[in-house]
């Protein structure tokens, strides 16, 4: 005899699990398609630095690349959980998400600030090459899905039907 997962209304609100969208797994594809840009990008620059520059460089290029990546992932898994949860967990996984990536980057910068084994050239290129390559395809390609708005006929009713006179 097997048990199945009781997915059942125990707390009032409905059941989370079920409500992954062909728009969610859109935006999924997207958000884990600029991890992939990122780390390519960040190979790329790893490789150019290898190629051209000294240790410092090479060193740099792989911690920028990982600060790329420290940008680039935490709106991933966002994005693979937020059909899941609750709207309000949602927002504070993106919301801590996003204090977590910010406060990782600017507590390596400042530890490696000063280092002479770190070129700082070589990190900022990649870190701003990564980040804003994954960013700049997350925005071009969530802007394509068109998340639809659905709004009940009584929230049209109670706001939209008569405009309101200001005073």
């Amino acid at each position: 005899m097997t048990s199945t997962p009781d997915h059942s209304v125990r707390s009032g609100e409905p059941d989370v699990t079920a409500r992954v969208t062909p728009a969610d797994r859109g935006m999924i594809r997207a958000a884990g398609a600029a991890v992939v840009l990122s780390a390519v990008l960040g190979l790329v620059v790893v490789v150019v630095a290898a190629a051209t520059a000294d240790g410092p460089a090479v060193t740099g290029a792989v911690i920028g690349t990982a600060l790329g990546l420290v940008v680039t992932i935490p709106t991933f898994v966002t994005t693979l959980l937020a059909p899941r949860v609750s709207p309000l967990l949602a927002a504070a996984i993106m919301l801590g998400g996003w204090l977590a990536k910010m406060a990782l980057v600017v507590i390596v910068l400042l530890v490696i600030r000063n280092s002479p084994s770190v070129a700082v050239t070589w990190l900022a290129a990649a870190l701003l090459i990564g980040a804003l390559a994954g960013v700049a395809l997350e925005t071009v390609l969530f802007s394509r899905l068109r998340q639809p708005v659905q709004i009940s006929s009584d929230q049209a009713d109670e706001g939209l039907s008569s405009p309101r006179s200001r005073p």
